[in-house]
């Protein structure tokens, strides 16, 4: 049985760690080699490195901060909602849904914008 609160409390230390020193390093350990991310803004991604290369490029364009606003966990999934913050101002609004596998990395992501 999977520690779903250990799954919050990781995924909480990671965006304090992307807020505060702009380190991806800390999310990525969270994830599996081969996981893909599915989102409205980065397409679909799959792998540590494309995965690194995406967030990148979001920084680059003006993303700031990634707020966590609530999050719940349950046998192997982590469901969260979230702020986006912009270097010009914009703010924006999603949900994302965290798979994990048996060893405890995420290998799906899917995010959903407002």
């Amino acid at each position: 049985m999977a520690d779903a609160a250990k799954y919050i409390v990781a995924y909480a230390n990671a965006i304090e760690a992307f807020n505060e020193r702009g380190s991806m390093d800390e999310y990525l350990a969270l994830v599996a080699d081969d996981c893909t991310l599915d989102s409205p803004n980065a397409g679909t991604v799959t792998g540590i490195d494309a995965l690194r290369r995406a967030y990148q490029a979001a920084r680059d364009a003006g993303w700031t901060t990634h707020n966590l606003i609530s999050a719940t966990a349950s046998g192997q999934f982590l469901t969260i909602t979230f702020r986006n913050d912009y270097r010009n101002g914009p703010s924006t609004t999603h949900a994302g849904i965290f798979h994990y596998t048996e060893e405890g990395k995420i290998d799906q992501a899917t995010v959903f914008n407002e």
